[in-house]
């Protein structure tokens, strides 16, 4: 009894040491902050709009609501360029879909658009600037308005990772990382966007010398998996994959874990990592996840990334989400475009030094920023919980031949 008395009170005394640090450090953050004021613009000069064209009604939980948000947190970080204030104005476009260029064209000479401009879209450009088939979740950048009007093409920057990109990363993780030789796919129909994830997973891990072993349906609204997954443990594949489904994924991990499954866990296309953390809880614990953010992918910068860094606490609010962090990494890209060409940008309205600025935009940069992917673990936490902790990063374009 008194021994197990003295290994609580260790504990405790360990969980003390850790939110004094924990405690000293965020003051210390907080301290850093105070000198660090917010830059100054001039009062004289016409501030900047960036707009935004994308539904953040209340009823959009995700992903558009989430992007905004992202993007919003970023803009309260590095809201003046070259002097100038810099303003977010919020449009929903509607009904109308951006199946081109042009049409984002036509949409600004309808608004009178002249700023840079931020829009959500499921689809990625072909070579010709029109869309391809939906491909993962994109922001598309146009920081220079008049080259779209005059082109049509060649002006607009993604940012974002397409549906190839997570599944290829999947594969290389399990085949290089994780050595796995065989894999058994967990395949709810209904879910978005999982049938071209399981597809694509398969081709890939064939490539690279592994293979599928099977892939078992999960039955849509039934939890009792038991008649689906009862053989897994007996198969002992090298992976089990699964993509991400609101209804069944979770339930199936639950079993999957009680079976004392010995098969690593592999999960993509996660669209709301806190919640799916809260949903899963213990269960989770071990699960690999393939995402597109971990905190040391944002560029929020300052103490609290410190911070982050050195005791691996997950990003704060508004940092949570992938929307959220896509949203925001599109606005911090989109500053970082324009403040290549910062001289040019403290002249208010010179319709040649415009030109000059559309110019050296569209020769720097056009098409897909490359971007990594990031492999987490689902690990528990005296403090924190069901937490991710970094595995590694991995760079999708690696799979390719």
């Amino acid at each position: 009894m008194g021994r197990h008395i003295l290994v609580k009170l260790r504990v405790l005394a360990g969980s003390a040491v850790v939110l004094g640090l924990l405690c000293a450090a965020l003051a210390a953050g907080c301290i850093e902050d105070k000198g660090q004021q917010p830059a100054e613009y001039e009062p004289d000069l016409q501030p900047l709009q960036v707009h935004v064209w994308m539904d953040v009604s209340d009823g959009a939980e995700f992903p558009d609501k989430l992007i905004w948000k992202g993007i919003r947190e970023a803009h309260g970080l590095r809201s003046v360029l070259a002097g100038r204030k810099v303003d977010l104005v919020q449009e929903n476009p509607g009904v109308r879909s951006f199946d081109s260029l042009e049409a984002v064209a036509d949409l600004a000479r309808e608004k009178n658009v002249e700023g840079p401009i931020l829009f959500r879209s499921s689809r990625v450009f072909g070579s010709n600037g029109e869309f391809s088939r939906d491909s993962g979740t994109f922001i598309s950048i146009v920081p220079s308005v008049q080259d779209l009007f005059d082109k049509g093409r060649g002006c607009a920057i993604q940012v974002g990772s397409s549906l190839e990109e997570r599944a290829r990363s999947a594969a290389l993780f399990a085949r290089a990382t994780l050595g796995a030789v065989d894999a058994i796919i967990l395949l709810d129909q209904e879910a978005p966007d999982s049938i071209v994830l399981a597809s694509i997973f398969s081709s890939e891990m064939i490539r690279l010398g592994g293979s599928i072993s099977e892939v078992r349906i999960l039955p849509d609204g039934n939890t009792d998996f038991g008649d689906v997954l009862r053989s897994v443990k007996e198969q002992n594949p090298g992976v089990i994959y699964i993509p991400y489904s609101e209804k069944t994924s979770i339930p199936a991990i639950e079993l999957l874990q009680k079976q004392e499954q010995r098969s690593l866990i592999l999960v993509v296309n996660v669209p709301q990592e806190e919640r799916f953390l809260a949903r899963g809880g213990e269960s989770l614990e071990g699960v690999y996840l393939v995402t597109d953010y971990h905190p040391r992918s944002t560029r929020s910068g300052r103490m609290l990334e410190y911070i982050r860094h050195v005791l691996r606490i997950p990003g704060h609010r508004g940092y949570e989400e992938p929307f959220a962090v896509l949203g925001a990494d599109s606005y911090f890209l989109l500053f970082d475009l324009l403040e290549e060409v910062e001289p040019l940008m403290v002249d208010i309205n010179p319709a040649s030094e415009q030109e000059d600025v559309d110019s050296t935009i569209r020769s720097r940069h056009s098409g897909k920023v490359p971007r990594n992917l990031y492999v987490c673990r689902v690990e528990m936490g005296l403090l924190r919980g069901p937490h991710l902790e970094y595995i590694e990063s991995v760079d999708p374009s690696g799979l390719r031949s």
